[in-house]
């Protein structure tokens, strides 16, 4: 669903995102997470479809993706063109995933300390 909204013009991962909240109301948290992760990452790989097949970035991530991607196709260069961007784009998640693991309890204990009590912000 996420590569079929990235893909299609005017329709972006955010908004598959915002229109996939109601039915996750339904779901365990876990199951919402995931599944709200995958349309937004989907979301973001399926503008490279459009972009690099018709010449047309579905997002402004996918400009550099026409670019480069659209004159390998004309080529006859699509398929590696799309494994390239396939391949590329399992990396950055997987890179980016394990980035936020490993920071997001420093960045947790960080925001902690900051608390706001009667209009007066500071730090513990």
């Amino acid at each position: 669903m996420g590569i079929v909204f990235g893909a299609a013009q005017g329709l972006t991962s955010t908004l598959g995102v915002a229109l996939l909240a109601t039915p996750t109301f339904g779901m365990t948290l876990e199951m919402a997470l995931l599944a709200l992760l995958g349309v937004y990452v989907d979301g973001t790989y399926g503008a490279s479809y459009s972009a690099i097949l018709l010449n047309i970035p579905g997002s402004a991530a996918a400009a550099a993706t026409a670019i480069d991607g659209y004159p390998l196709a004309l080529k006859g260069q699509a398929g590696e063109t799309l494994g390239l961007a396939t391949t590329a784009t399992a990396i950055g998640t997987f890179v980016g995933t394990l980035f936020v693991v490993s920071v997001a309890p420093a960045i947790a204990r960080l925001a902690l300390r900051f608390t706001c009590h009667r209009r007066a912000c500071r730090w513990n």
